[in-house]
């Protein structure tokens, strides 16, 4: 062997070793599902940072509308704090969002039967803010299996009834202003079947007929029954899928949500009403 050749051998053996010095990378050993749950927890973090573009992060955009609101002042304030009830009410935060009317109407110098054109969005906003009140208190906290079902009868009425005695109020008191309001007329029908008052309390000009059933009603009642076979999921809306997806000849349930930290849920059937 001559020098040219021992000396390319000692180069090729001090790279080898050089390399085989070297720590290689370790493993990605997560699985493909917990890769996704890494990406959807950093894209829920980068909504969390930037809410004004996620439609169902309304509590935080309330939250953000907030500390705005605390270094403004004139119309704009009064705008900013009409969003901030809108944003409390679509976050689930309704007895939040009537107090906000509530010290907005006053701050304004608006009565409760001052309604006209120009403010009425502020009073529907206030009437909505009671109905959904009432529907939170009695239909998510109530295990009835015909609770929040038309035509509202029996355990389903509403026990806790001044979300829907405060919708009765303030609806009643805008068709007295804007009598052809089809929305207003129809929220007061559906308040009133909720506390039982449905048609006989009712005034008779903005009573809708045929809401309540009847002896002769033939139309099947479909009872809520995910409470009584621990399927009840409570969460933002999403999607459902219903196969057999264990292959056991047995109908399953899939469902998932819109919300980033919210897990998919995947109920398998025992043939046993569970």
């Amino acid at each position: 062997m001559n020098h040219r050749q021992t000396v390319l051998l000692l180069v090729a053996v001090s790279t080898a070793l050089a390399c085989a010095a070297e720590p290689r990378p370790a493993a990605n050993t997560r699985t493909g599902t917990q890769r996704m749950a890494d990406t959807l927890k950093a894209l829920y973090a980068q909504a969390v940072a930037n809410p004004q573009g996620n439609p169902f992060l309304s509590r935080n955009r309330a939250d953000v509308i907030q500390t705005m609101i605390a270094l403004q002042t004139g119309s704009r304030d009064l705008d900013n704090r009409f969003l901030l009830a809108q944003e409390r009410l679509n976050g689930g935060q309704p007895r939040e969002a009537i107090d906000e009317i509530h010290k907005l109407m006053l701050d304004v110098g608006l009565s409760p039967n001052s309604v006209t054109f120009r403010n009425k969005p502020m009073y529907d906003l206030e009437a909505l803010a009671y109905l959904r009140l009432g529907e939170q208190e009695n239909c998510i906290n109530n295990p009835a299996a015909n609770v929040c079902i038309l035509p509202l009868e029996g355990a389903g009425r509403h026990t806790l009834q001044e979300g829907a005695r405060g919708a009765i109020a303030r609806y009643t008191t805008m068709l007295e202003h804007f009598p052809d309001d089809r929305g207003s007329q129809w929220l007061l029908n559906i308040a009133y079947l909720a506390i039982g008052g449905y048609p006989d309390s009712i005034p008779k000009k903005y009573l809708i007929p045929n809401l309540a059933s009847t002896p002769k009603n033939t139309f099947p009642l479909y009872p809520n029954i995910a409470g009584e076979v621990g399927a009840q999921v409570i969460g933002l809306a999403g999607g459902l899928s219903i196969e057999d997806f264990n292959r056991d000849g047995l109908l399953d349930v899939f469902t998932t949500s819109w919300g980033f930290d919210q897990p998919v849920h995947l109920f398998l059937a025992d043939g046993k009403g569970r």
